[in-house]
């Protein structure tokens, strides 16, 4: 008997912490012909934010507070408060705090797409060490945050300012514009070109660069008897990115990258090219 005092008495002091740890609340109310669903919380403090939403704005903002607070409206457009009931209990909300990292995840539990829309704010500490948003489609903004920022949106305008770490902005569909940034930025519509006649199509893998990040872009020359009469092949190639618009809005570059290939001639009527050396070698 005694012992089972002693676990029901941990269970209380277990439900004490998380009630501690996370302190959400959950109202419905009536906006014009629509119902609305507020859902308020806070969390402890936290060194870095994760949000993944399957469809929604949202926008970020440091502050001097030590916790992080959100508030996430979401609307139903229905005369009925039992549709919308239905509607709002299929849409998930996950707000929670793992080690040193703040979750708040709100995704669909059938799968299914509804007629709802919603956005979400989130207060954090400005000295937060980084800020990942992932939306399925919606604007995202984030300002006053002192460490690294990536936002992603699948459709939607995306906005950032006074950040003081490296930035990475992705987005489906909208601008993108970057105001006050002391990091770097990641690099869209990388592009090589090249005038060089009998070159083939370059390729490049990705079309966004990373800061410090590199990538290879490839294409193919077939060597020509007037190559081999004149000794080299020179070629130069210019690559080009576009950061976000605002601050930095105007073309990275170009910057140029120039190879040269030797050539001789040899007695043999078939030559192939060395590819990993660059010379002509005969087979």
């Amino acid at each position: 008997m005694r012992q089972t005092i002693k676990l029901a008495s941990i269970g209380v002091v277990i439900a004490a912490l998380a009630s501690l740890a996370l302190c959400q609340e959950n109202r419905v109310y009536r906006e014009g012909g629509n119902w609305v669903q507020e859902v308020s919380g806070s969390l402890g403090a936290a060194r870095n934010l994760r949000v993944k939403l399957d469809a929604g704005t949202v926008k970020v903002q440091g502050g001097s507070q030590a916790g992080i607070t959100y508030v996430i409206h979401r609307r139903a457009y229905t005369s009925s408060e039992e549709q919308a009931r239905r509607e709002f209990d299929s849409y998930k909300i996950n707000a929670s705090l793992k080690g040193d990292t703040a979750w708040i995840v709100a995704e669909s539990q059938d799968g299914r797409d509804r007629k709802c829309s919603g956005d979400v704010v989130i207060s954090v500490p400005r000295n937060l060490d980084s800020a990942k948003v992932e939306t399925g489609g919606g604007n995202v903004t984030a300002t006053g945050i002192a460490g690294r920022v990536n936002l992603q949106s699948g459709g939607g305008n995306i906005r950032l300012d006074d950040i003081g770490g490296e930035v990475a902005a992705e987005t489906g569909g909208g601008g993108i514009d970057v105001g006050s940034v002391q990091g770097n930025v990641t690099l869209h519509t990388v592009n090589v070109t090249d005038p060089m006649t009998g070159l083939s199509t370059i390729t490049c893998p990705d079309m966004s660069l990373a800061p410090a990040g590199t990538e290879t872009c490839t294409a193919t020359y077939t060597t020509t008897a007037t190559d081999v009469t004149d000794g080299t092949v020179d070629n130069t190639g210019t690559a080009t990115g576009t950061p976000p618009s605002g601050a930095f809005g105007q073309s990275c570059g170009p910057q140029d990258s120039t190879g040269k290939v030797t050539a001789r001639a040899i007695s043999a009527a078939r030559i192939l090219r060395n590819s990993s050396s660059g010379s002509i070698r005969r087979k």
